[in-house]
């Protein structure tokens, strides 16, 4: 019986362990290596990808070191064959890049994330007094509905 158990122990172990090696990644946060491009990261470096409220984050896993993309200067990112070509503005507005190979055929997910967050950053928003202005033209057509009704 005994010889029996060890082979499917074994077996169990080399199937097991490489799960069991891949961190646990929350829910909207990407694991990925990043491959080549203008990040200020090393070549290979395991990175949590992450958002903020005004930015996305690349912390390396190893070191804890943290690289801020703010949303503004993102310029959109692209699907590649395993990963994401990813693009920004820097400060005298060139054009950079860098491809993050991305875990857990996650590159989709995390592309169209990243592309949704640059329409809304550099779409501009309402101000104040135009905001009012919808709601009070929106009230009075609504009165004036409210009137047609009766």
């Amino acid at each position: 019986m005994k010889k029996q158990i060890t082979p499917f122990v074994f077996f169990i172990l080399i199937f097991t362990l490489p799960a069991l090696a891949e961190e646990v990644v929350a829910p909207g946060e990407y694991q990925a290596i990043y491959k080549q491009g203008n990040a200020p990261l090393e070549a290979k470096t395991k990175v949590r990808i992450y958002k903020s409220t005004d930015s996305y984050n690349f912390t390396s896993i190893r070191t804890g070191q943290t690289w801020t993309l703010p949303f503004k200067s993102l310029r959109g990112s692209e699907v590649g064959t395993k990963g994401i070509w990813l693009y920004w503005f820097d400060q005298s507005d060139s054009t950079l890049n860098a491809y993050f190979e991305v875990a857990n055929n996650g590159a989709g997910s995390l592309a169209s994330d990243i592309n949704l967050v640059v329409q809304d950053a550099h779409k501009g928003g309402i101000t104040t007094q135009e905001e009012s202005t919808y709601k009070n033209r929106y009230e009075n057509y609504r009165q004036e509905a409210l009137r047609d009704a009766k």
